[in-house]
């Protein structure tokens, strides 16, 4: 017969539930003593949270704890691919996946072809002239919309090299990469003639003379 030691004896005899005495559990292991003992508190714990409730109604602390949810009898629950609705788990890929069914439902057809992307075209004609502080290009851009002006163009100046690129469909633009002379990028500007269908860039030197050659040697 199992034997308890005095500190078992005294939990025995100090367990209680609802304020009345507990049976006499002498034969009983320690373990499930302390289990008991647990299970009163919990019990005691449910009691002064629904006693609170009952007491102060809607203002009780454990007021959240007394919600009951009821789900009405006509309720339409919506179910579906990458939907939480409750239930088993969903495998969201893989066999059967919400992912991939929701793949296979998007309205994104995949007999629709992608459209290329087109290449920018470079503009290789021009000419050009010196005009004392200045150096002027004309480039001819026989696609330039009717009506367009300098915003259909992006320009980028620095101290010895150019970029154009004008935004058309596709794409054109017009460089030189090493000028044989330094400009002052910030007195450059371009203008669009679209009737003529020349666009003109305004170079401003950076140093008075002549320029003998536009674009300098390699």
């Amino acid at each position: 017969m199992l034997r308890l030691n005095q500190a078992q004896r005294e939990i025995a005899e100090q367990l209680t539930t609802d304020g009345l005495k507990a049976v006499s559990c002498a034969a009983a292991p320690l373990e499930q003593i302390q289990n008991c003992k647990k299970l009163s508190l919990v019990e005691k714990e449910s009691s002064a949270l629904h006693a609170n409730i009952a007491d102060k109604g809607g203002n009780a602390y454990y007021f959240a704890h007394s919600r009951q949810y009821e789900i009405p009898v006509d309720a339409k629950i919506i179910t579906g691919p990458g939907l939480v609705a409750g239930g088993p788990p969903q495998r969201l890929s893989g066999p059967d996946g919400a992912i991939d069914e929701i793949r296979r439902l998007s309205p994104v057809s995949k007999n629709v072809p992608s459209q290329p992307t087109q290449e920018a075209v470079g503009l290789k004609e021009y000419s050009w002239s010196d005009e004392g502080m200045q150096v002027k290009v004309y480039v001819p851009c026989e696609c330039l919309p009717a009506g367009a002006t300098e915003g259909l163009i992006t320009s980028k100046f620095e101290k010895a090299s150019l970029r154009l690129e004008i935004a058309t469909l596709p794409v054109r633009f017009f460089k030189l990469d090493k000028l044989s002379k330094d400009i002052v990028p910030e007195g450059c500007k371009v203008r669009v003639n679209a009737a003529k269908e020349k666009i003109t860039i305004t170079l401003s030197k950076k140093r008075g003379g002549y320029w003998h050659d536009l674009v300098g040697r390699p």
